[in-house]
């Protein structure tokens, strides 16, 4: 077992120009992965198995680095993928369901070892290095670091495609969600039909057509356990579950078409208790 958690790294004065530096939370961010990032080729054990990591790749997981940076949940995948999209690092999700294997872009080139580093005379504003001297450290030399005008142009774009994406497919959205208001107006309310709820039913249309989504969530309504009928009472079948990935949909298109549960099945206890309540006490003021 090889220990990864002693030794130092190299930071590069060309952080001082990049559009990390002027937020506070992306710098912790960055800083923790490039000390977090293997040096060497060696196994890590993770539960109950051994993980190969290369140099420059670490093990990720959400829950982890939100404890370990203290960084807001969303606010650390927002970086993660805008790290990603700038270039500076790719992480594979298809590993394990439990966690990343994130690559830090251009390892070689930014951490050499001593005696393979270019001369401080050729270093520029932007830490632009000779290839020559990177042989033996990059097949691929290193882009030169993106100003924040370039980032937040890039993120602007990718916004105004995914809002014109949304806009194509409003008609399909909107029917899916009138038949699941209609589906649950007896015993759901949901009080908005937000944009985070919007995109979450686009992501949906990638895979499936809009007749099988309202297919899956008519055999959701006729769930009882979803909808009320368990030990604790607890409505299940919200629109963050209904939409929330591709399995749940295709799980629901695999369950057979019952009829329709009955009001009473899907009310929870309490509920049927409190409306009993109110019936005796307005039998009390009229009596």
């Amino acid at each position: 077992m090889i220990l990864i958690n002693t030794g130092w790294i190299k930071v590069y004065r060309s952080l001082l120009h990049h559009w990390i530096y002027k937020d506070p939370e992306a710098l912790k961010l960055w800083l923790t992965l490039i000390l977090k990032a293997s040096h060497k080729k060696h196994r890590q054990k993770l539960g109950f198995e051994l993980v190969e990591l290369e140099p420059g790749q670490l093990i990720f997981g959400i829950n982890s680095f939100t404890e370990l940076t203290g960084i807001n949940r969303n606010k650390l995948y927002r970086l993660i993928k805008l790290f990603s999209e700038d270039e500076m690092i790719t992480y594979n999700t298809e590993v394990s369901s439990q966690y990343s294997i994130i690559t830090v872009s251009n390892w070689h080139f930014w951490q050499a070892e001593r005696g393979k580093l270019p001369s401080p005379q050729a270093s520029s504003s932007r830490e632009e290095m000779p290839l020559k001297d990177l042989k033996n450290a990059s097949k691929t030399p290193a882009k030169p670091l993106r100003d924040s005008k370039e980032m937040e142009k890039k993120t602007n774009n990718n916004k105004i495609m995914k809002n014109e994406e949304l806009k194509k497919h409003m008609p399909d959205i909107n029917k899916i969600w009138e038949h699941y208001c209609q589906l649950f107006v007896d015993i759901y309310k949901p009080r908005s039909f937000s944009e985070t709820r919007k995109k979450k039913i686009l992501a949906r249309l990638k895979t499936f057509t809009p007749d099988e989504i309202t297919a899956a969530l008519t055999r959701i309504r006729n769930n009882d356990y979803l909808c009320g009928a368990n030990p604790s009472g607890s409505f299940f079948a919200v629109p963050e579950y209904c939409f929330r990935g591709d399995e749940v949909i295709e799980k629901n298109l695999a369950r057979p078409l019952k009829k329709p549960a009955s009001k009473a099945s899907v009310i929870s206890e309490r509920y049927q208790q409190a409306l009993e309540e109110e019936k005796v006490e307005a039998r009390g003021e009229l009596s």
